[in-house]
């Protein structure tokens, strides 16, 4: 794990506003990530966890601070060149898969490289690793109807490994899956953080789920108020009493 954070927010702000009240849904964040994390983010439901994780990926611009990943900031920058950043550093999972319907698992997982106008030399070789990666070697030309949720869930995520981003941000990406299912998920975004030096930002309500991070950033009311180190015994232990203290 490197010195210099991959991706760095400073008093990272966003405010909506609907008919003339405005809504603090982030206050002055400040966050520092570094290669190679899994970070777990969690708080209770309004707390600014999803809002906080589209603002570092660049889904959703902030209206006060600033969010760097490496050397390059975020704020300010064009529609157009945020797009280009966004997509050379950033992949996503969701919590509904999102997939293709009419393509097969493989078709699914190429489309970001179609996207971005690849492929890039050596791509059948990382879509081989990717699928022996997510264990669906034997499944790769069935379409989603023809895969069950956790094996769908699994194809989203190589569709964001695809094109090996520095950063993966994970929203609930286990919310609709069963315990099992979600079990392996997990695992497999750990595996992608150990073995392809992915860093991994994941919003979960579930402590089960937060206890495969190495750190967690508990958010009240738009404000980071806490952060937990985990690699113990009594990690789940430890943040449920996190998530007690801010009444969740």
């Amino acid at each position: 794990m490197g010195l210099t954070p991959i991706l760095k927010a400073v008093a990272l702000s966003k405010t909506y506003g609907d008919g003339g009240v405005e809504v603090a849904a982030l206050k002055e964040a400040n966050i520092e990530v570094f290669e190679g994390e899994f970070i777990a983010i969690m708080g209770p439901s309004g707390s600014g966890k999803s809002t906080l994780l589209h603002l570092l990926g660049g889904l959703d611009y902030a209206t006060g601070g600033r969010i760097f990943i490496r050397d390059i900031e975020l704020t300010g920058l064009s529609d157009k060149r945020l797009t280009l950043v966004r997509r050379a550093n950033v992949g996503f999972v969701f919590q509904f898969y999102n997939l293709l319907p009419t393509l097969t698992a493989e078709e699914n997982v190429l489309v970001p490289m179609a996207i971005g106008g690849k492929p890039a030399p050596g791509w059948q070789d990382k879509l081989d690793g990717l699928f022996k990666l997510i264990e669906l070697e034997g499944r790769r030309h069935h379409r989603p109807d023809q895969l069950s949720g956790g094996e769908q869930q699994r194809v989203a995520v190589a569709r964001a490994l695809i094109t090996e981003p520095a950063i993966i941000l994970a929203d609930e990406p286990t919310g609709n899956l069963d315990r099992r299912h979600g079990r392996e998920i997990l695992e497999l975004l750990k595996r992608s953080a150990a073995e392809m030096h992915q860093t991994i930002i994941m919003v979960t309500h579930d402590p089960g789920a937060a206890a495969y991070a190495d750190r967690v950033i508990f958010l009240s009311d738009g404000a980071v108020v806490k952060e937990l180190k985990l690699g113990g015994d009594d990690d789940i232990e430890a943040i449920i009493t996190g998530l007690k203290e801010l009444g969740d």
